[in-house]
């Protein structure tokens, strides 16, 4: 059978079933070890009966599951890179691609200058002299914030990044730390419940903190995440917005001056977070939106 064949007929299954067409071209990649460019580029070609039969069984498990991809090879790309994943870990979504950006953004706004003051504070001056940023990453779950924002970091001139990344899921932790040797990253991984581990200041904490409600969770998820993502990863309280709260309340006392505090954040839920931290001693406060045009960051800064 020509690879073309292979993904006609998967694409046809996964179509019936209401699953994205992509899954099959995701998986053939997967068992190649090639890029899903590569495997196109390749479909006239014939593919062995074993990478056949494991593509078919894979689909439909999917199929018949609900079984994400991602979950069932092990691996999700994430920010262009593949990250490893398992049931101990929240499968990486793109949305969260637009935290990622939000706070390079303004990491890279504030060290056009570098100086003296707080790499994410305003009014710094010129220094050829590294500067050090401090980055602290709260329930990092497989790792893809702290390790993609090191990765990142690394083009940037001048700078030296410390990355501490903290979750209370040793599982998790686990899955964090084989992701950050596969990608030759440097990151103190800790257990913590929040601050619990932290004793000093940083000049940026990003979070994608659980945030879904005990009442979305039982009745309004959707089967492959409610089924194979872990339920500490997803549900932030009753209410959804319980490490938002504790977040907020208390990283006044781990930001320095002019440090930057970024959430991802739920569906209608950008609006009760800016106003949070508006009170709570952060200055221009601001919302992103991802690339479905939903409000998913809120980002400001700790007052002088």
């Amino acid at each position: 059978m020509k690879i073309s064949d292979c993904l006609k007929a998967q694409k046809e299954k996964l179509k019936n079933a209401g699953k994205e067409e992509r899954d099959a071209e995701v998986v053939l990649s997967c068992l190649m070890q090639k890029s899903i460019g590569e495997v196109l580029a390749k479909k006239d070609d014939e593919l062995n009966s074993k990478c056949e039969k494991q593509c078919q069984k894979i689909i439909d498990r999917r199929i018949s599951k609900n079984e994400p991809i991602c979950k069932i090879m092990g691996i999700k790309n994430f920010y262009g890179r593949d990250f490893m994943v398992n049931k101990h870990v929240l499968s990486p979504r793109q949305c969260t691609e637009s935290l990622v950006e939000a706070v390079l953004i303004r990491i890279k706004e504030r060290i056009k200058n570098v100086g003296a003051a707080s790499p994410c504070s305003p009014g710094s001056h010129s220094d050829a002299t590294p500067t050090t940023i401090k980055i602290l990453d709260i329930g990092t779950g497989s790792g893809i914030l702290a390790i993609t924002l090191a990765k990142e970091l690394e083009t940037f001139k001048n700078i030296e990044v410390k990355m501490v990344a903290t979750d209370i899921s040793k599982k998790a932790l686990k899955v964090a730390k084989k992701n950050a040797k596969l990608h030759g990253v440097n990151i103190d991984f800790r257990i913590s419940d929040i601050f619990e581990s932290i004793n000093e200041k940083f000049d940026v904490i990003v979070s994608n903190p659980p945030y879904i409600s005990e009442y979305e969770f039982d009745n309004e998820l959707e089967p492959e995440v409610k089924n194979h993502d872990p339920k500490l990863a997803l549900v932030g309280e009753e209410s959804g917005y319980y490490f938002y709260e504790r977040i907020i309340n208390r990283s006044i006392h781990y930001l320095k001056p002019g440090g930057l505090l970024a959430f991802e954040v739920g569906h209608k839920q950008s609006g009760l977070v800016h106003a949070w931290m508006s009170q709570k001693n952060f200055k221009d406060v601001t919302i992103r939106k991802d690339y479905n045009a939903i409000e998913r960051v809120v980002l400001g800064y700790h007052r002088d």
